[in-house]
Order: C-alpha cells, then structure tokens, then sequence
C-alpha cells in the first residue's frame, strides 16, 4: 500500500493500466519479469523435492533458459527489420507462457522430468526475444529530456517484477505449509499463478 504512490510517481504515467507506447512498455516487462523470474525461483524447489532430481538436474534445467535467452536475442536483432516490435513482443511472451506451462507440468509424476529443461528452454527463447523488444522500446519511445527518468523506470519495473513473482511464490509455499499441501501443490499452484500473471503481459 506504501509502495505502490511511490511507484506511480516513479513510472511513466499511465503505466498501471498499460497506457498505449512507453507505458505499457514499461508495464509489460514487469509483468514478462513477475512470471518468468516467479516461476524460475521454484523449478529447482520442483525437480529436487518434488521430483527427486539432484541439484545437477536442475541446474541443467536452468541452464537451457540461459542458452536460449542468447539465442532469443540475436534472432530478434536479425529478425529487427522484418518483425514488429509489438508482433516480437507478443511472440516473446507467449513463449514464456508457453514455457512456464511445460516447465510446472513437472509438478505432477506422469510427466518426464526432461520436460522442465524443454520447457524452461522455449521460456528462455521468449524471454531473449520479448525483454530485447521492451528495452528497446522503453529507451526508443523516450523524449529526449526523459531518458534518464525512462530508463530508471525500465530498472525499477524489472526489479520490482521479478521480487514480487518471487514474493508471492514464497507466500504461496508458506501458505501451503500452514494448510497441509504436498510442495507439488504448492509449486503447482505458483506455476498457475505466473502462467496467468504471462498472459497479462500478453
């Protein structure tokens, strides 16, 4: 409740109903941050205590995203002139959608673990293509005398994305705990919850 005039202050007006341009920009990667990043923490927390994979699994897991994320942003660079920015934006973050669901799906035994690398390999892919697209934009589509302020708010929604995708995935785990749930409920349900937080962003 504190944060939140502050934040409206620090953001370009109209981020927080995704005013057309440099807003919803601004308001889009924020959100791309909140359910990638939300749903990254807790993929290890799946593939150890869920799945009984080793701290090796799941770092390879991780690693996917972080190979495709490079690979998301040089197609984007090439694909620069060809694509709309609004097209690679929307491509980018169903991809994480796409990614968040295959990924959480591990949550549940009758799904292969390989699943999680697959899955968090095409979240990776879409996060290269649409987080280069928004950045792009956000510093673009800032008047000359506000780039300073523009791209101070391209940090702060990132940030801010990514600890409250977190935060509220720690909430949903603590919450768990105190009502009794397996952690493959709880894990589950945080992976539901950042699928639909991407298909905000979309």
């Amino acid at each position: 409740a504190l944060a939140v005039p502050a934040v409206r202050r620090l953001m370009p007006e109209g981020t927080l109903r995704a005013a057309p341009g440099l807003p919803a920009a601004v308001a889009s990667i924020g959100l791309t941050c909140a359910a990638f990043f939300g749903a990254e923490a807790f993929l290890p927390l799946t593939l150890n205590e869920v799945r009984g994979q080793s701290p090796t699994m799941a770092g390879l897991a991780l690693t996917a995203a972080t190979m495709t994320w490079t690979a998301g942003s040089w197609i984007n660079a090439r694909r620069a002139k060809e694509w709309t920015r609004r097209s690679s934006a929307v491509s980018g973050v169903i991809l994480v959608a796409v990614g968040i669901a295959v990924s959480g799906s591990t949550a549940y035994s009758e799904v292969p673990v390989i699943a999680a690398a697959a899955g968090w390999g095409i979240g990776g892919l879409g996060m290269g293509i649409a987080w280069q697209t928004m950045t792009l934009t956000i510093l673009s589509e800032a008047p000359e005398e506000k780039v300073g302020a523009s791209s101070a708010a391209l940090n702060l929604s990132n940030v801010l994305g990514v600890a409250v995708g977190t935060g509220l995935g720690g909430a949903v785990v603590s919450a768990g705990e105190s009502a009794g749930w397996d952690t493959a409920t709880s894990v589950g349900t945080i992976f539901a919850m950042m699928f639909v937080v991407a298909l905000l962003a979309v």
